[in-house]
């Protein structure tokens, strides 16, 4: 039997009331809730506004309307928990779910809404973090009511403006009797229907499609959940214990710690990759194969990193643990046994961004809509990493390369081997200069490193996506072999419609919106790097937000042609330093 709910919105669920409150609907049109005492608790706010009537509807919702019979007030504008058949959730609403089954006031926990490039259910409140999206291109799309998403004939389904045809985002088992959709406490969005021969509403199935692993916190603050399963972190043994059983291996203490991701056996990664047989990849610091734990494709990276301790190795490894987003890699599992160091992570079956951009004999051109997604994706993982970690993470080696794709063209971000911590009473860090020819902000020269090193590489990419070319490509004739410089040109020559990729018609069909997008990369490619946006700016304009400065400098610098020369010299020879994080290629 499912449960048997009794209403399906409430005006005052943070403000319970006891018995003997009232509830008025005034000459003047103000439908008012008021406690035992008089006190105003909630109401309409509609007086003046020539309300006739009061109607609940055979939908479910509340009505206040005018002489003329239309909508002055209702209660669809101001969702609870619920999204009833027909309802809109409207960009900027926001459905919450109730504390928990048996509490009705609303949680902080969760939160599903929609933005102007798709429905996005976020958790927690400092900062929110998305653990779900459904991207849809959407453009023009600013004014109120123009941009919603409702529940129809067992759809989910996304609606652009009045012009515009629906279009389905999510479909649902097909309704048969009254249906409805509910966020609730544990962060599920659930479709339930009326079962008329036994009177109850029946749980039909969860909207999102999403693993049970992929939940925020769904094994609690500390457990570890696994294929659907939650365990506990076994941490039993005292030092003494492991110290007796571990005579030779004396950083094997901090292997059990809560918040590490699953300890995993080299014999097991063997068996899971058939004797690391398929090479997805190399990478600087190892290579990576493909294998399958529990019917779940992985990718197995086998680290070369002769000489690294283990305590430093799984001190890096919960770090990366840690982080938890949609726009990172995510980090599986791990196996520390004798010299190997190798670790697990989710499959990412379209590969990296770059053979995207690059080989266009191989692949379609990518459509704007999609690179637009991408560009947004990178976006939100770099100011994450930047802006919503305890400490800030610097990347330092962001690249096509180093972006991985997932089946639905979802941008994450991977390798994190040249990765630096920055504490948050800390202005910079002072580093070797690492990282890749051609991504490199001109302040690596100073050795003193920011998170802005991060948004000079990330404006580097958007050109790179935009016009599906190399930064640095030889077969362009000696004047444009380097990308920057021609943006440089372009921009100054008031020409920047130059720069967008010609294998693709519809690039050009989102001329104003691609050209907008290029000034935003003009912003982050800024000598200076205090004129640079911080990530979470370039997010907001990518959601829609435009606030690119205008004030730009065209004179972008380039520290491409004197790396590649001291590196053929030698001078910056030195093996990269320890890593922070690691990622799959």
């Amino acid at each position: 039997m499912g449960p048997n709910w009794g209403f399906f919105w409430s005006a005052n669920r943070d403000h319970l009331l006891h018995n003997n409150a009232t509830l008025n609907f005034t000459t003047d049109g103000d439908l008012v809730l008021q406690d035992i005492d008089g006190n105003l608790v909630w109401s309409t706010n509609t007086s003046g506004q020539s309300v006739a009537g009061i109607k609940l509807t055979n939908s479910g919702y509340l009505v206040l309307f005018d002489h003329r019979n239309t909508s002055v007030w209702q209660s669809f504008d101001h969702p609870t928990d619920f999204l009833l058949p027909k309802q809109r959730l409207e960009k900027g609403m926001r459905l919450t779910p109730n504390t928990s089954a048996t509490e009705w006031t609303a949680s902080n926990l969760f939160y599903l809404t929609v933005l102007s490039d798709g429905l996005y259910a976020f958790a927690g409140s400092n900062p929110p973090q998305p653990y779900y999206f459904y991207y849809i291109d959407v453009e023009n799309t600013t004014q109120k009511g123009q941009t919603y998403v409702s529940l129809i004939n067992g759809s989910l389904t996304w609606f652009v403006s009045p012009l515009t045809e629906p279009r389905n985002m999510i479909t649902l088992t097909p309704a048969v009797s009254f249906q409805f959709l509910r966020l609730e406490s544990d962060g599920h969005l659930r479709l339930y229907e009326w079962k008329d021969d036994q009177q109850y509403w029946s749980l039909k199935e969860d909207a999102f499609t999403l693993d049970a692993c992929d939940y925020p916190n769904v094994c609690g603050d500390h457990g570890v959940c696994s294929n659907g399963q939650c365990s506990c972190p076994v941490a039993s043994d005292t030092v003494s214990d492991k110290r007796r059983h571990h005579k030779n291996d004396d950083d094997n203490d901090f292997s059990d710690l809560a918040g590490m991701p699953t300890r995993l056996t080299f014999k097991l990664l063997k068996v899971a990759t058939q004797d690391f047989s398929n090479k997805l990849g190399q990478g600087g610091f190892g290579s990576v194969y493909e294998g399958q734990l529990d019917n779940e494709r992985v990718a197995v990276k086998c680290l070369d990193r002769a000489g690294q301790g283990k305590k430093d190795f799984l001190a890096e490894v919960q770090t990366i643990g840690s982080l938890h987003h949609i726009n990172l890699v995510r980090l599986i599992g791990f196996c520390s046994e004798k010299s190997y160091r190798l670790l697990v992570f989710e499959y990412m079956p379209r590969g990296s961004l770059d053979k995207w951009i690059y080989q266009r004999d191989k692949f379609v051109p990518l459509e704007w809509h999609t690179r637009r997604k991408i560009i947004t994706d990178i976006a939100r993982g770099l100011s994450y990493l930047h802006e919503e970690c305890r400490n800030r993470i610097a990347h330092l080696d962001i690249k096509p390369q180093n972006i991985l794709l997932d089946e639905n063209f979802n941008a994450k971000i991977s390798d994190f081997e040249l990765s630096k911590l920055i504490d948050r009473g800390e202005s910079h860090v002072m580093t070797r200069m690492r990282g890749t020819p051609g991504y490199m902000a001109p302040e690596w020269l100073t050795s003193q490193i920011t998170e802005k090193v991060d948004v000079y590489s990330f404006g580097i990419v958007v050109m790179e996506i935009i016009s599906g070319r190399k930064n640095l490509d030889y077969s362009q004739h000696e004047s444009s072999v380097q990308l920057i410089i021609v943006l440089q040109d372009k921009a100054k020559n008031d020409l920047l419609e130059d720069m967008i990729d010609r294998s693709s018609d519809d690039m050009s069909l989102h001329k104003e919106d691609v050209i907008e997008t290029i000034k935003l990369a003009r912003w982050c490619l800024q000598s200076d790097k205090n004129r640079r946006p911080a990530m979470s700016m370039v997010v907001k304009d990518m959601e829609g937000e435009r606030s690119v400065e205008s004030n730009l400098d065209y004179n972008f610098f380039d520290l491409s042609p004197a790396v590649t020369v001291q590196v053929g010299e030698s001078k910056f020879s030195d093996p990269p330093v320890v890593s922070v994080l690691y990622a799959p290629r």
